[in-house]
């Protein structure tokens, strides 16, 4: 039997072909990689929008009937049922301040009252904001009966190169929906 060796011919042929599937391989690799990296970003993005959402709408759907909702140097002042808190001071109703701070972070205060801001506690809500603006829109609605206001309370927010908006609604009397069974 002959020992059969490879020429010179054949290993440029199965080098060039393994080049070849190695720079195939990993370029669907990297593509991976950048994909994944894609789908991160747009997860937190994703995330940051819905739990900023979460935190406002648990805020804004508890808002107080009868008390005023008023924007003042770019800051929201309202009044809501904190339900119960570990602080009774903090139970019911508080006072809340919402704002963007010099650091960049939506902050909201909230205090026992109005007029007692000596206990407050403060919550960090989002961080990196640039810009907040709110929008008090009060129209009369055609959903609701003609004597009952509904009120809109827009708030937008810019962060980094992204620009959102939330809008909240906040009726004046409760509404009350009856289903047949």
């Amino acid at each position: 039997m002959k020992k059969y060796f490879f020429t010179l011919l054949e290993v440029m042929i199965s080098l060039f072909i393994l080049s070849i599937i190695l720079t195939v391989v990993f370029r669907f690799f990297t593509q991976i990689i950048n994909m994944e990296k894609k789908m991160k970003k747009a997860k937190e993005n994703v995330l940051f929008k819905h739990n900023l959402w979460v935190r406002l709408n648990g805020l804004f759907s508890n808002l107080v009937v009868g008390k005023s909702v008023k924007v003042k140097d770019d800051k929201l002042y309202f009044y809501y049922d904190n339900k119960i808190d570990l602080n009774p001071k903090f139970s019911k109703t508080i006072f809340s301040i919402l704002f963007l701070d010099e650091n960049k972070n939506l902050i909201l205060y909230s205090f026992p009252d109005e007029k007692d801001m000596k206990l407050k506690r403060e919550e960090i809500l989002a961080r990196d904001i640039e810009k907040i603006r709110f929008i008090i829109i009060k129209k009369k609605s055609l959903i609701v009966p003609s004597k009952k206001n509904k009120i809109a309370l827009k708030i937008k927010i810019k962060n980094k190169n992204k620009n959102f908006s939330f809008t909240f609604f906040v009726f004046s009397a409760p509404i009350i929906y009856f289903e047949e069974l």
